[in-house]
């Protein structure tokens, strides 16, 4: 098999992982717009000076600025997991189908099974670019996922908090917006609630998440393509 019937189907990969991250990136970008139009609606609702109004907003503003923010900014980062996985799945698949090589058969499952097996070609995917940020996202992701960010409830406690002092979870370019009090500045935090220290993530956090897992995603591509140890694998 020649070397470019194997990047044909990773060129094609490319520009798949460009349509649909881009979509993605902009409906996390647009979703607090759905927060927004709430408050006003609320707001505009009853006049200023109403009782019912004030009763109400107590109840609503709870919602509006606390559950409802949290809920969207997890789905987020749910979805942006999600979408990383198939891709990189599908990278897999396409390699797998190309030179017929296949899948290690250990207890390996997910991503460090299919990272497991691109190194199998002599590619290292820890050394792609972004590479800290898109680990440190998936470790976020199962923290919320399986413990609702309680730390005293996962095992990797301690690598969440050097996640979280380091700034790892920014790409070095980003770190310094860190100071920025802003609600487009991506963050994650821990905050002490009355069940213990707690993971937090804001929307803008999700939202850059999937810009890394896209980069990250076309760079591992891109060395797919230039490894020799692939073209030797499709001949």
């Amino acid at each position: 098999m020649t070397t470019a019937k194997i990047i044909a189907p990773i060129h094609a990969l490319e520009t798949t992982i460009r349509l649909e991250f881009d979509h993605a990136l902009d409906y996390v970008w647009k979703a607090p717009q759905l927060i927004e139009s709430l408050v006003t609606k609320e707001l505009n609702a009853y006049p200023a000076d109403s009782d019912v109004r004030q009763l109400r907003w107590r109840w609503e503003s709870e919602k509006l600025y606390g559950t409802f923010p949290r809920l969207m900014s997890h789905g987020n980062l749910f979805a942006a997991c999600s979408l990383f996985e198939v891709c990189l799945l599908r990278l897999v698949t396409s390699l797998q189908n190309q030179t017929g090589r296949e899948l290690d058969q250990s207890n390996a499952q997910g991503v460090t099974r299919w990272l497991a097996f691109l190194r199998s070609f002599g590619i290292e995917p820890d050394k792609c670019l972004l590479w800290p940020q898109v680990d440190a996202a998936i470790k976020i992701r199962n923290c919320l996922v399986h413990a609702m960010g309680l730390l005293q409830h996962i095992r990797n406690s301690s690598e969440i908090r050097r996640i979280v002092e380091s700034g790892i979870f920014l790409a070095t370019e980003h770190r310094r917006t860190l100071s920025v009090e802003d609600e487009a500045t991506a963050r994650v935090g821990i905050k002490l609630t009355d069940l213990g220290d707690t993971l937090e993530i804001n929307n803008a956090y999700s939202w850059i998440v999937l810009a890394y897992f896209r980069d990250y995603l076309l760079n591992l591509c891109n060395q797919i393509q230039i490894h020799p140890t692939v073209e030797e694998a499709g001949s």
